[in-house]
């Protein structure tokens, strides 16, 4: 398993609850120190990994060492203060380009397959889109 934002609020509860219970964990979050403090405190089933989720070459090393099954994005740009008529895209954006590009680049899926030869619209792997039934269908 790997969890983004792991060093601090909900990825280090995330990361909490699955190492108390013996599930190996490798978190990530851009402040090494912060990390360093949740590993110390989380024990060895917490691997710890420094840097930014949503850094391409970083994502693509940690999910072809580690192979995750799963992955929970908690990392997230700190959001501006202020009305919303008042910030700039500059400020607005960051929250924009960290949030979406985490998801992005820690898609499981990436690592199994060249982004060409994935479908759009469901098929991660080239394989034909699943079509959605919606509930109890």
């Amino acid at each position: 398993m790997v969890v983004t934002g792991a060093s601090r609020g909900f990825g280090r509860v995330v990361a909490a609850a699955f190492t108390g219970r013996r599930v190996r964990v490798v978190g990530i979050a851009r402040t090494a120190a912060t990390l360093d403090r949740a590993a110390a405190q989380l024990g060895d089933a917490f691997v710890s990994e420094p840097g930014d989720a949503a850094d391409p070459a970083l994502a693509r090393r940690i999910l072809a060492e580690h192979r995750p099954d799963v992955v929970v994005l908690c990392a997230g740009a700190q959001p501006p203060a202020g009305p919303f008529h008042e910030l700039g895209w500059a400020e607005f954006a960051r929250n924009r380009e960290v949030d979406v590009r985490q998801a992005y680049e820690c898609a499981p899926p990436r690592y199994g397959a060249p982004r060409s030869s994935r479908t759009r619209g469901g098929g991660d792997r080239g394989d034909a889109p699943v079509p959605h039934r919606g509930p109890g269908r």
